[in-house]
């Protein structure tokens, strides 16, 4: 921040804003609001070693929806909205990410393929398991193999 722009009326501390929205009944840890402002999605400067947020963003975080256990507000008010998202979704893939597997050698390539494919039967395993606690091992994995074919 440049010194000719700092005017502390337009800017509070995070310890500020927390205390704002704490009497808000929206209450946000100083780091979680740091976090925001490293991702971009806050608006912060850093001035004297201390973090400040414009005023007119405070004052927005007070207006936003408060989720007590995290995460994004959902709007649910949209006509688009989906009740219930699709079993099965393709995501769309992190370029830095295959980026850095393209880097790879083809042994460790090979690896985490096998470690992915290890980790999909486990969690469907687990999934068969807590479904249908009566059968045994063996008919588990029976049914385990009937879903992997299944989705092929």
């Amino acid at each position: 921040m440049q010194r000719d722009e700092w005017n502390p009326s337009e800017w509070l501390s995070l310890s500020q804003v927390t205390a704002m929205l704490r009497r808000a009944h929206k209450p946000r840890h100083p780091q979680s609001l740091y976090d925001r402002i490293r991702r971009g999605t806050l608006v912060g400067a850093q001035h004297d070693g201390k973090w400040y947020i414009p005023l007119a963003q405070a004052q927005q975080l007070v207006r936003e929806p408060y989720h007590r256990r995290g995460g994004r507000p959902k709007i649910k008010d949209t006509p688009t909205f989906i009740a219930r998202a699709p079993r099965r979704r393709v995501e769309i893939p992190d370029v830095a990410e295959v980026a850095r597997l393209v880097t790879l050698p083809v042994e460790k390539r090979a690896k985490l393929t096998l470690r992915s494919h290890i980790l999909t039967r486990n969690m469907i395993r687990a999934r068969l398991e807590s479904q249908y606690p009566h059968l045994s091992r063996r008919e588990i994995n029976l049914k385990v193999v009937q879903e992997l074919s299944r989705h092929e």
